[in-house]
């Protein structure tokens, strides 16, 4: 957590810039899609992809905890290469 976002709590201009920056679960899940495909068991794919349990998946999917930044990240990353790779 950085300075500005400790302090008193309120929904500073620097907070609402962080959140912004997380990755949504329709996001997280076209990404995971073009990573280890659609189909039964994307979840558990990316899951093992990323060293995450599938619960955690579950969670960041259902909204119930927020996706971290470095994950979108990572995936967005991860996304980009396997769209790259494919139009090789």
């Amino acid at each position: 957590m950085t300075s500005a976002t400790r302090g008193s709590g309120g929904n500073s201009k620097d907070e609402a810039s962080l959140e912004r920056q997380n990755m949504s679960p329709r996001e997280f899940r076209e990404a995971a899609h073009s990573i280890v495909g659609k189909g039964p068991g994307w979840q558990n794919r990316i899951a093992v992809q990323l060293g995450v349990h599938k619960s955690t998946i579950s969670r960041w999917m259902a909204s119930r905890v927020p996706i971290a930044h470095r994950v979108g990240m990572v995936m967005r990353l991860l996304a980009d290469g396997a769209s790259t790779s494919r139009e090789d």
